[in-house]
């Protein structure tokens, strides 16, 4: 049997915002002013940050959120897919994260609950995005009219 050929690429870009590509998707840390040790937990978010531990981050191919260009340099190196083109991640910009509109986090609840039936098997993919979206739009217009 033949082994799966494949690569990574940069994403296409659209004509009208030439050099941009997808957003990061970034995942966020915080100290919450519930902390009983806000002063330690902050010194370990400015130690995530360091070059040091994203180049570490970087190295094993965890997508860094610094960009220095020793970090960049060495995203992927030492990950199982060090020969692949793993530098197609950072060939565009990434695309700003749009705000959040003040029910977003309704919408996806709407939308998990239906997925988590999905994955239950107690509905089918389109018969659950089809209801997801009426329940979103339905929500969104109640919002809008309070």
């Amino acid at each position: 049997m033949q082994a799966f050929n494949w690569d990574w690429a940069a994403l296409p870009q659209f004509k009208n915002n030439m050099g941009v590509g997808s957003q990061s998707y970034p995942t966020y840390f915080g100290i919450t002013k519930r902390s009983e040790h806000p002063d330690e937990a902050m010194e370990v978010l400015k130690y995530l940050l360091t070059d040091q531990f994203q180049a570490s981050l970087a190295e094993k191919g965890i997508m860094p959120v610094v960009k220095t260009k020793d970090v960049i340099a060495n995203f992927g190196k030492g990950s199982p897919f060090k020969n692949r083109r793993m530098q197609a991640a950072f060939h565009n910009k990434f695309a700003p994260i749009p705000p959040m509109a003040i029910y977003d986090q309704d919408i996806v609840k709407i939308y998990t609950q239906y997925a988590n039936s999905v994955n239950q098997n107690a509905m089918d993919l389109n018969t659950a995005f089809g209801k997801a979206e009426e329940d979103a739009v339905k929500f969104i217009q109640a919002f809008k009219m309070k």
